[in-house]
């Protein structure tokens, strides 16, 4: 019963989820448990659900971006890009990171699903303007 053999990934909604996924969705049910004694209302549930669906894609569409994006202009670079290269870089990472988070953020209110939507792309503006200063820091011409 206990073997390594018996384990099987998690899935929720099809999609494999990791521990920190999982611990996302736990914390959220936890959450609405102690809020109240009774047990909680179906829609209740659904809210919860979606909410962690939520934050784990923003989690993971933003780590996507860094993730390349450290690779191109991050602290251990030692390169400088054009600003106009890097900035399209950005497009293209921003994009890829949008479309990730729209194949997973199916469900919930709309209204939640662009909030969530919102903080991905501002999260993104933000980490692009370090990233920008770490390439700017790194111009051979700068004074």
């Amino acid at each position: 019963v206990f073997s390594v053999d018996n384990l099987k990934a998690k899935t929720i909604h099809g999609r494999e989820v990791t521990a920190a996924e999982l611990a996302a969705y736990i914390k959220a049910y936890a959450e609405m448990f102690a809020s109240g004694a009774s047990f909680p209302e179906a829609s209740t549930m659904l809210e919860a659900t979606a909410a962690a669906n939520n934050q784990n894609a923003v989690n993971l569409a933003i780590a996507q971006y860094k993730e390349t994006m450290n690779r191109i202009a991050g602290p251990k670079c030692s390169n400088y890009i054009r600003p106009q290269e890097l900035k399209e870089d950005h497009k293209l990472l921003l994009a890829k990171a949008l479309q990730f988070f729209d194949s997973m953020a199916t469900f919930g209110s709309k209204k939640a699903i662009e909030g969530a939507r919102m903080t991905v792309i501002q999260q993104i503006h933000d980490d692009f303007e370090v990233f920008t200063s770490l390439n700017d820091s790194r111009n051979p011409l700068a004074d």
